[in-house]
Order: structure tokens, then sequence, then C-alpha cells
């Protein structure tokens, strides 16, 4: 921070008791205080969303949008149905998923627990 005066102020989040018992045992690892880990979450949070705006804009907006439009025939003759539309677009998806699945080193898998899990 910079040498002026930061006034702080108070917010109150409303979660779960679960997620708050998980909120505090992450903010317990890091030798946080819960405000502490609340900001830096926040902070890392809002980087996220700027990103994947930046990210979505340099595809020319909603890439789901354009994935629609990229399926869709531009020749009446070959004119598919909503479930034809879908399935192409799907596809593309489920592919993406798979992908980020296998190449994310945050992203674990375990047999034991049937499925994927962030560690």
């Amino acid at each position: 921070m910079s040498e002026r005066s930061v006034k702080s102020v108070n917010l109150a989040v409303a979660m779960s008791p679960e997620m708050k018992v998980t909120v505090r045992e992450e903010a317990e690892e890091r030798s946080m205080t819960m405000s502490e880990y609340g900001r830096i979450t926040l902070i890392a949070g809002r980087k996220q969303i700027v990103a994947l705006e930046e990210e979505m804009e340099g595809k020319g907006g909603l890439a789901l949008e354009q994935e629609v439009l990229d399926a869709v025939p531009t020749d009446a003759d070959g004119a598919l149905s909503h479930e034809e539309i879908s399935e192409q677009v799907l596809a593309k998806v489920e592919q993406q998923i798979f992908e980020l699945l296998d190449s994310d080193d945050r992203i674990k898998h375990s047999a034991a627990h049937g499925g994927y899990y962030l560690e």
C-alpha cells in the first residue's frame, strides 16, 4: 500500500456454516486472519474475472455465442435441428473440459473418490 492513509470499512459476507469452516481452515493454513484471507481471495477472483473478460473480448464476444453461430449452417438446405446444433457445440465444450482436466496441475483425479478435485 502507499504511504497515504487508507480507511478500512467492514463488509459482512453471508455463507453457509460449512463454507465458513472451509474459509477459516484455509486462512489458518496460510497464517492469515479471515479478513486477510477474504481480501486476498477477493483480489485473486477479480483478477481472474478480468482475465476471462479480456479473453472473451479477444474472441469477439461471448465464446458460447460464437460457438453456436459457427455451428449454424449458412445454407437453408443444410438447416440443422436444435438438437444437432447443441450436439456440435457441446462436443466442443466437452473436449475443452477434458483438456482442462488433463492439463491443469491444480486438478487431481482420484479413482478412490470417483472423480476430480482441486488440490
